[in-house]
């Protein structure tokens, strides 16, 4: 998939407006190609960013435990599955707005609550 060498190894002398515009065809071919291999890469990491963030965190669990594999794979279909991402997403959403809730009211209660007022 690399052959830029070639493109790299066929550069010319510009002299004049032939060669110009040969060396422009050039350019161009190796952009193009440039962006096909740039394409593909970013096609691999879109398909493979989770695993790779995983990798990442956990380094040693590639392959030496087959109940951390099957918990993998378990998480990983159950991640795909419509119904439980939304639920897990509405789980998280509810418990972050009943902290916010909770934290609200306690910062209501401390700074305009009747103990406040008592002590002005």
């Amino acid at each position: 998939m690399n052959n830029m060498g070639k493109a790299y190894q066929a550069r010319i002398k510009v002299y004049d407006i032939e060669t110009l515009e040969i060396e422009k065809q050039r350019l161009k071919r190796m952009c193009r190609q440039m962006e096909r291999e740039m394409n593909s890469r970013l096609d691999h990491v879109k398909d493979h960013y989770g695993s790779m963030a995983f990798n990442s965190l956990f380094p040693g669990a590639d392959g030496e435990s087959n109940i951390f594999k099957w918990g993998l794979r378990l998480g990983k279909s159950a991640w795909e599955s419509e119904h439980i991402r939304s639920f897990l997403t509405t789980a998280i959403f509810s418990v972050v707005e009943f902290i916010a809730v909770r934290l609200g009211i306690n910062f209501f209660n401390k700074h305009f609550g009747e103990k406040h007022k008592k002590q002005d």
